[in-house]
């Protein structure tokens, strides 16, 4: 997930998208969360949990990675992700990123849980546009849903903060959709010791059902080779 917002939240987790690094070459991160929140839902049951990924950015903006944390609510302990893509900042400011990201359960017997989503972003100074589309999955019921997002972010020296509104769109019939909204702080921490982001989530379901905000705090650092 898990890279703009993804390696802030990691996440991506925080997060819903993916981002290039500000520099080419390969780096390393790690970090640990409170609760692993991917577009308003615990993905640990509203535990802990573990993260830590790898990435490759070439000179020309292409670049690959991989990133996993120990999850719960898809009946396994351990999610990894592979993502590649394509991602530039034109003279003018203006970004943009497209890539596609696997989701993998390997530890779920069957089928049933591993999806792909194809993404696509943009951003002009504090403002980002995402849209991310499930072309792959165990469930086939699921290919075709839509996340769109808007991301408006701002940082001033060390802090940083951010707003994002999101919204899942199903594309099976019968399927109900539900909107994310996040804010977002963080601060990085002296003398090069990683990054704390802090965020509050709530998801929207279209079908009614209550849903409680998630608080959530991640520590993260990451590594040049």
């Amino acid at each position: 997930m898990n890279v703009i917002i993804k390696k802030v939240a990691l996440a991506a987790a925080i997060s819903c998208t993916l981002s290039s690094a500000a520099f080419a070459g390969a780096s390393a991160n790690i970090g640990v969360m409170s609760d692993y929140v991917w577009r308003g839902d615990s993905q640990n049951n509203n535990n802990a949990s573990l993260m830590g990924g790898l990435d490759y950015e070439a000179d020309n903006g292409l670049y690959v990675g991989t990133w996993a944390a120990n999850v719960a609510n898809k009946g396994d302990d351990l999610e990894v992700d592979i993502y590649a893509g394509f991602a530039k900042e034109l003279a003018n400011g203006f970004g943009y990123d497209i890539g596609a990201i696997s989701y993998i359960y390997p530890g779920v017997p069957g089928t049933g849980v591993d999806f792909t989503e194809i993404y696509a972003n943009g951003s002009y100074k504090f403002i980002e546009l995402g849209v991310a589309s499930t072309v792959n999955a165990d469930d086939a019921t699921t290919e075709g849903d839509l996340y769109t997002h808007l991301t408006l972010s701002k940082d001033i020296g060390p802090f940083g903060a951010s707003a994002t509104v999101g919204r899942t769109d199903p594309d099976a019939a019968g399927k109900d959709g539900q909107s994310h909204y996040q804010l977002a702080a963080s601060y990085e921490i002296p003398e090069n010791f990683g990054e704390l982001t802090g965020a509050i989530d709530k998801v929207d379901k279209t079908n009614g059902a209550a849903n409680d905000s998630v608080v959530s705090l991640t520590w993260s650092k990451s590594f040049d080779f």
